[in-house]
């Protein structure tokens, strides 16, 4: 039987990534151990790199391709930069930026003071996740994180 534990805790950080523990799980596969530790890996997005990301000349390259093909197939007729407003309009910046589990984005702020300024750092893109702890092996460790870390090291040996 499967057994599943969440958390949703932020752990600690390699660099400029943020780990945070979505769960663990012990369970049996093929009647063998299967167990581990599941998260997420956020990446701070300053207002910076939000603005550069987001411009006009940013979004039409990066919309560029989609809108040729949407062109070339009968089904677009507005101009790139009109057809860049109409995504921005209707999507936001979501196609720009993975916004998974911005749910954890608080918990980020509160571990790392110097995000805390939403101006300065508007939002964290999530750049990874599911087992991502073996990339965490010089993992610095938040005080509140060490009691998981442990039981994270000891679920994916």
């Amino acid at each position: 039987m499967r057994d599943q534990k969440n958390y949703n805790a932020v752990i600690g950080r390699v660099g400029d990534e943020i780990y945070a523990l979505g769960y663990t799980f012990d369970d049996t596969m093929h009647g063998k151990p299967f167990r581990g530790a599941v998260g997420s890996v956020f990446r701070a997005v300053s207002r910076e790199e939000y603005e550069e990301r987001t411009s006009p000349d940013a979004l039409k390259e990066y919309l560029r391709e989609p809108w040729q093909e949407a062109c070339k197939n009968g089904g677009e007729e507005r101009s790139l930069a009109e057809y860049c407003q109409n995504v921005k309009d209707t999507d936001g910046t979501d196609f720009i930026f993975d916004l998974s589990y911005c749910g954890m984005w608080p918990e980020i702020r509160k571990a790392y003071p110097e995000y805390k300024d939403e101006e300065a750092f508007p939002m964290f893109e999530c750049t990874g996740g599911g087992r991502c702890f073996s990339r965490g092996g010089k993992m610095k460790v938040l005080p509140a994180g060490k009691k998981l870390w442990a039981e994270i090291r000891r679920l994916e040996k």
